[in-house]
């Protein structure tokens, strides 16, 4: 299904085996860095990581935003099974550094590989949707966005960054920041696109899919750039959404390979607390006006939400199934495109954050449903559906989306910061070995018989010369190994790794990525 720098002749062939090297630099030592680097702990659902964390949303019947709630008002399950909250920050928790609510804040800098600029603060993403929506309602949508923008103050409430996807490209438009006259001249410069991919091919050939993989990449390069970031991750998605690929034009494997695809990306956008809200400015768009919950798309039918142990993607890819599972909604058919937008940032801006530890033995169900109840009547709730278990052997993103996964990650010209990675690299010598630098708290650390621990990852870079034409690649698997008295989590530690690429090459730009095999989050970045 997706291309890659990495790829056989096959379609849907991600890596050749003969291309994944194994063990030339396989022994490396926890080594203290000079400089401390700070470090800001992302939530992950991996088996080390006990900890599963939920924005949740509640609103009266009025649809205002509830506030005043306390840890006791809150009950917890994961299939059916009451879980015990071990973390609890109401709405006020979400805060900005008090460096950044000051006199200057309209001049803060936001960048997502300094973390602690954004506190706990929740941020606003707001992607306008050029690939999968008509030229006309494209216009219609940049011009409500305008109108949004225009009705906040002029130092906005929290980060916001403006990002726009069109054919076979996903652009920053602006920076986050929280000065609004930044954000309209930024939308102001921004031409609209005409989608001519959608316009070309829509429903037939290989369109849908192809649009699809864009529009996934898309997803999955921006919630990587923002890992890191702590807090809440509001995603407005303003544009018709990914289409649904029609099963009776593609295969069982590549089904499956489909599918995997959806699931590893709904895990990547959970566990950075990514929270999708898609208004459709689309007139022609049918069905309800409103999807909130899995219900309403269509894909369960228990009264009370999904039975234990239902994928919600096991019937169909649907982006409409996307944004309910993270715990947002989906706005169609409407015209007020503006105060959709605000609504969803109104609720947004009012969530709790709670935290639980779910049970340790795999049940042999790849998707584990959350429920979260408020006791005080008369209420609605909004929270993540529920995630793919790292302890199922059915989760399967597997080897094929984990490196396409960092495919993806080489291809970017953006940097990934799941992983916090440096080079050391001097002019001219690419023949020479590369020194990549990991911070050891980022990596998944097992322990070793001896009372060590060792963490494993994969390690690529790839030359581009002029017009970014691809002049050499390589890859290849590594292992940190610490010895016992080492505290991992440390974040004065690094992982030191090397790479070098083929002989004779020399790129004007050399990308690096490196994926930690545990988590499969993602560190990438240029060396000029």
């Amino acid at each position: 299904m997706f291309p890659a720098l990495f790829s056989s002749d096959s379609k849907f062939s991600i890596v050749p085996s003969l291309l994944l090297i194994a063990g030339s630099f396989a022994s490396v030592i926890v080594r203290t860095a000079t400089a401390q680097t700070e470090q800001t702990s992302v939530p992950t659902l991996t088996v080390t990581t006990r900890l599963v964390v939920l924005d949740v949303t509640v609103t009266d019947a009025r649809g205002n935003p509830v506030t005043d709630l306390t840890r006791d008002d809150f009950r917890v399950y994961e299939d059916n099974k009451f879980r015990v909250l071990r973390s609890f920050d109401p709405p006020s928790a979400n805060a900005l550094p008090a460096a950044s609510t000051g006199a200057a804040a309209l001049r803060t800098t936001f960048d997502p590989s300094n973390p602690s600029a954004f506190g706990k603060s929740a941020v606003t993403i707001l992607m306008l949707d050029q690939l999968n929506t008509h030229f006309a309602d494209s216009s219609y949508a940049r011009r409500e966005m305008r109108d949004f923008l225009r009705q906040q103050p002029e130092l906005l409430p929290q980060p916001t960054t403006l990002l726009t996807i069109y054919d076979n490209h996903t652009q920053t438009l602006a920076p986050f920041t929280r000065d609004r006259e930044a954000l309209l001249k930024a939308l102001a410069a921004a031409p609209v696109k005409n989608a001519w991919e959608l316009d070309a091919k829509g429903t037939s050939e290989d369109g849908p899919i192809d649009r699809m993989q864009q529009s996934l990449e898309a997803l999955e390069q921006m919630t990587a750039q923002y890992a890191r970031i702590q807090g809440r991750k509001n995603l407005l998605w303003i544009g018709g959404g990914f289409p649904s690929p029609d099963p009776t034009t593609i295969d069982g494997s590549d089904a499956v390979e489909v599918r995997n695809t959806m699931r590893h990306i709904t895990n990547m956008l959970l566990n950075a607390r990514v929270t999708l809200y898609a208004v459709d400015p689309t007139s022609t768009a049918a069905g309800v006006t409103e999807i909130t919950t899995i219900e309403q798309s269509a894909f369960a039918t228990a009264a009370n939400g999904i039975s234990s142990g239902m994928d919600p993607f096991n019937a169909s890819d649907d982006f409409d199934r996307l944004a309910p599972v993270t715990g947002g909604r989906i706005i169609r058919s409407r015209n007020d495109v503006s105060a959709q937008i605000a609504s969803a940032l109104t609720l947004a801006d009012s969530s709790y954050t709670l935290g639980y530890v779910p049970d340790a033995a795999p049940d042999g169900n790849p998707y584990r449903h959350i429920r979260v109840q408020v006791i005080r009547p008369g209420l609605h709730v909004a929270a993540r559906d529920g995630y793919y278990s790292s302890e199922s052997a059915e989760q399967a993103p597997a080897h094929a989306v984990e490196e396409q996964s960092l495919s993806n990650a080489l291809r970017s010209n953006v940097a990934w910061n799941a992983l916090h990675i440096a080079v050391d690299l001097q002019p001219g010598e690419t023949d020479q070995p590369m020194l990549v630098r990991v911070n050891a708290a980022d990596l998944t650390w097992t322990t070793t018989p001896d009372g060590g621990h060792t963490a494993h990852v994969v390690i690529a870079a790839v030359a581009f010369g002029p017009n970014n034409k691809e002049l050499g690649k390589v890859m290849l698997e590594e292992s940190a190994n610490a010895p016992g008295p080492t505290d991992v989590n440390d974040a004065s530690h690094h992982a030191d790794f090397k790479i070098t690429l083929p002989k004779g090459i020399h790129g004007e730009r050399i990308r690096i990525a490196v994926m930690d095999k545990g988590s499969s989050r993602i560190g990438a970045i240029d060396v000029h």
